[in-house]
């Protein structure tokens, strides 16, 4: 199975309904058995259990109240080092004519 918002392999990751055991059968490998869930956790009340939360994002800002609702974190914007170089053009599109 591959994570569809990173592109990566999750080997451990199998899909439930027996999806997953329908294309072992029709890739023709070992079809191995179902198994269930025992429990599940959301990533909002598995952070709860830790005294203490930090990490760094570029993408942090516009969810930054959601992270003080959920976790009563404050999102703080660390400047860049030096200014941006990026240069923005307006865009392009290109057609097939085919």
């Amino acid at each position: 199975v591959i994570d569809e918002s990173t592109g990566r392999l999750r080997p451990i990751t199998r899909w439930q309904g027996g999806i997953h055991q329908a294309v072992e059968a029709k890739e023709g490998v070992s079809i191995k058995q179902e198994t269930q869930p025992t429990a599940q956790i959301t990533f909002q009340v598995f952070f709860k259990f830790y005294d203490k939360l930090a990490g760094m994002t570029g993408t942090a800002a516009p969810a930054a109240a959601e992270f003080y609702e959920l976790y009563a974190l404050k999102v703080v914007q660390v400047p860049t080092n030096r200014p941006s170089a990026r240069v923005d053009l307006p865009a392009r599109l290109y057609f097939d004519s085919g």
